[in-house]
């Protein structure tokens, strides 16, 4: 009787990959200290700490039938020709990969055994997310992948996509709910890059989003099951546009401070939500997510506080995803954003709140 194939990072394969690719640079004392200040700001200004982009299963899998087997390698291959006329070496993922081939071809070879491994998902671009996220380690990236794998299998994270291409989301799991209490605004208005996300942080109520505490209104795993909703779609419109335009398209924050009381940092039950292990495994599980998180709307002294001592303390690419400003159009135009799709209650041009067209109303 054939042993079991385990779902769980290889071992040996991972020690392979780090003898053959090496691991990352050495974190000195200074840089850890660094990114943990960034992180404990980040949540007592109430940003989720995933914006700053730092089990064995018991189901049987079948075996492919040799026919079923030759059709994915001619779907893969006609995939990939395809992707080719896309990701050209005088583009952004064209040029990543040329830089990082071997290392993403690598991570491929390993992969191929695993029983959840799809050749014609789980490709150049799906693999090479996991690289750039590891800092080019390729041991790393690899271990990440196999566990993604593994948890979108646990959280049926396929059936999620498969029903988000046609289900709005006013019947997602949860969504009505926590769209009146803790609005979020998503818009497209670049064909080319990612979504951008637009929150007023004066506008949440989680009080009135959970309830009272012996008889909350949302369960946790409700709340849990929208987060993942949302971090697929956002994922899936972020995929379309890479393999279309040939762009790593990511997304833009922006995150209004003004109207921040007491109660929006103080409500434990809502800090225990926004840092359950599940929402930190879930934004580990998409790679490459955040281009820039945005904050304005905070008082002069802490804009001051936090770009002059706590920012200079993060590394280079942490403090490349963290623009805190009181010009909030200056950064606009510094991202590529235009002036005339951002709303006018957030530093731009465009007329009403919330925006009026939300793309989560259109297929990913």
């Amino acid at each position: 009787m054939d042993e079991p194939t385990s779902l769980e990072p290889d071992a040996a394969k991972i020690a392979r990959l780090k003898a053959r690719f090496g691991g990352p640079p050495r974190r000195s004392s200074f840089t850890q200290l660094s990114e943990n200040m960034v992180r404990l700001s980040a949540g007592a200004l109430g940003v989720p700490e995933e914006m700053l982009g730092t089990a064995t299963s018991d189901e049987t899998h079948s075996h492919r039938t040799a026919e079923g087997a030759k059709a994915e390698q001619e779907d893969v291959k006609a995939k990939a020709a395809a992707q080719a006329d896309v990701f050209t070496p005088d583009t952004e993922i064209g040029k990543l990969l040329s830089q990082h081939g071997a290392a993403v071809a690598e991570m491929g070879k390993e992969l191929k055994s695993h029983p959840l491994f799809k050749a014609e998902e789980h490709d150049d671009l799906w693999r090479l997310r996991f690289l750039l996220s590891a800092k080019n380690d390729v041991s790393k990236a690899y271990e990440n992948a196999v566990t993604c794998l593994q948890w979108r299998e646990d959280n049926k994270i396929d059936e999620i996509a498969e029903r988000l291409r046609t289900v709005p989301p006013d019947q997602w799991p949860g969504f009505p709910h926590v769209q009146k209490w803790t609005p979020m605004h998503v818009t497209h208005p670049k064909s080319t890059g990612g979504s951008d996300v637009y929150m007023k942080m004066g506008e949440n109520d989680y009080d009135g989003m959970l309830g009272p505490e012996k008889s909350p209104l949302i369960s946790e795993a409700d709340w849990l099951l929208c987060q993942f909703y949302m971090k697929e779609w956002l994922f899936m419109r972020r995929d379309n546009v890479s393999r279309r335009t040939g762009s790593l398209a990511k997304n833009v924050i922006v995150l209004d401070m003004s109207g921040l009381t007491r109660k929006h940092v103080s409500n434990s039950r809502y800090k225990k939500l926004m840092t359950h292990p599940a929402i930190k495994k879930a934004d580990d599980m998409y790679p490459q997510a955040l281009g820039t998180l945005v904050i304005i709307g905070l008082p002069g002294v802490m804009t001051w506080l936090f770009n002059s001592v706590v920012k200079p303390l993060a590394p280079p690419k942490v403090q490349d995803k963290i623009q805190v400003t009181s010009d909030p159009p200056k950064v606009y135009v510094k991202l590529g954003l235009s002036i005339d799709d951002v709303p006018q209650s957030m530093g731009g041009k465009a007329e009403g709140w919330p925006p009026k067209i939300d793309a989560r109303y259109t297929p990913p």
